[in-house]
């Protein structure tokens, strides 16, 4: 065989491992689209408790009993996900099924405070709850990025976003539930967990 029916061959070769990287990549993908669209076992999401018992009534008291729970599920599923980057999991499954989680409570809280007035008394509450909302989401966003073009620096400051947004969410608890005349400590259950990093490597 010449020299150039070898360099022929070889590139071939490397055509056809091309194609079936490309392949394997896209059945990946594909699985994970169907695991994330179907529900199939991936991270658990929250459980959705009743909230706290509260002196309130009409929009107020109904603001609170849809809030707090789902505030509680929201801080729950962002820190589990937030611990699967810290043990730079490469769990793919629970990752993309655990940002499903948390950007599907993001989306429920949003609707309801776009569907319904937000009560004087919970405006403060409801200022920090959209800039922590705004760090998850950033957080999430940027860490599949830089994923995606290796960029380990970028996926750093995208940790270090993601966990500010739980800060400032577990505050923000905090301040719903003060401002429905609940101690401090009422709010606090939970808040003391250790977060990590949003997961992406």
């Amino acid at each position: 065989m010449s020299n150039k029916e070898s360099l022929i061959g070889l590139r071939m070769m490397s055509s056809r491992l091309a194609r079936w990287l490309v392949g394997i990549t896209i059945v990946g993908l594909g699985v994970v689209g169907i695991v994330s669209s179907t529900g199939l076992p991936g991270q658990a999401r929250a459980t959705i408790g009743p909230a706290p018992q509260v002196a309130l009534s009409g929009p107020d008291a109904a603001f609170f009993e849809y809030m707090a729970p789902r505030l509680d599920a929201l801080l729950a599923d962002a820190r589990r996900l937030s611990v699967l980057g810290e043990e730079r999991s490469r769990n793919v499954i629970a990752i993309r099924s655990g940002q499903q989680n948390v950007n599907d409570l993001l989306e429920d809280l949003d609707g309801h405070g776009t569907r319904e007035p937000i009560p004087t008394r919970f405006r403060p509450f409801w200022n920090s709850y959209v800039e922590a909302g705004a760090a998850l989401r950033d957080g999430m966003d940027g860490a599949g990025a830089a994923f995606r073009q290796f960029d380990w620096k970028m996926m750093e400051r995208s940790l270090v976003r993601f966990d500010a947004g739980i800060q400032t969410l577990a505050e923000a608890k905090t301040v719903l539930y003060e401002a429905a005349g609940l101690a401090p400590s009422s709010a606090s259950r939970g808040n003391s967990e250790t977060v990590g990093g949003l997961p992406g490597r």
